[in-house]
C-alpha cells in the first residue's frame, strides 16, 4: 500500500475529476477523448482516464519541443 499520500498514478479518473483538475469544461475533456488528443478509454457511456496518462498530457503539452499543436 502507497502510503505517501499521492495518488497512484494508475488511478482511473472520471470525464468530471481530468475537467475539474485541468479548469476546463466537461465537453473540453470528452472532445479531447474522442479525438484522441488525451489518451482514454470507454467504459459503457463514459470515458475514463488513467491518471498516468493524464500526467503525460501535461506534461507533453510543456514540452515546446515536443508540442505539434501550437499556432
Amino acid at each position: 500500500m502507497d502510503t505517501s499520500g499521492s495518488p497512484p498514478l494508475d488511478q482511473i479518473l472520471t470525464v468530471d475529476e481530468v475537467a475539474a483538475y485541468l479548469r476546463v469544461s466537461r465537453a473540453t475533456i470528452c472532445r479531447w477523448c474522442v479525438n484522441g488528443k488525451l489518451p482514454a478509454f470507454k467504459i459503457g457511456k463514459g470515458w475514463r482516464v488513467r491518471r498516468s496518462a493524464l500526467e503525460g498530457y501535461i506534461l507533453y503539452q510543456h514540452e515546446p519541443s515536443l508540442n505539434h499543436d501550437h499556432d
